[in-house]
């Protein structure tokens, strides 16, 4: 027990080792398409397989760039979306200070009476 006690002594000082791992992930995703060939004999059948691959491809572009500009229309709208309600939100505030700010007319009158009886009672007294 008392050996221990003293290997456990708090005053002792220990080396202590910290080992630290990391682990970086990345996730990407994307369209995978999948398109078959033949064998061709005679260049016309090879120049015309190529045309049509072309044509395949541009399809392919124009289809992207649709949904690319549809995603963008759609963020755009999202974006106004969100600045027509802040722009909302920022009038509410400016009239919300204003109110608050210069008061109304009963307060006014309020401040102008208590002048004109801080200014008699000054002199009164």
């Amino acid at each position: 027990m008392l050996g221990n006690y003293f290997k456990e002594f708090p005053l002792i000082k220990r080396s202590v080792v910290i080992e630290l791992q990391g682990v970086a992930m990345a996730i990407l995703g994307g369209k995978a398409k999948i398109s078959v060939g033949c064998n061709l004999q005679s260049i016309e059948e090879k120049i015309e397989y190529l045309q049509e691959q072309i044509n395949e491809l541009k399809c392919d572009l124009e289809q992207e760039s649709k949904e690319l500009n549809e995603k963008i229309d759609r963020q755009s709208k999202e974006i106004n979306a969100q600045i027509q309600d802040a722009k909302a939100t920022l009038r509410s505030l400016e009239s919300k200070m204003d109110e608050v700010s210069t008061g109304g007319i009963k307060v006014q009158l309020f401040g102008v009476l208590l002048m004109v009886y801080g200014a008699i009672a000054g002199y009164m007294a």
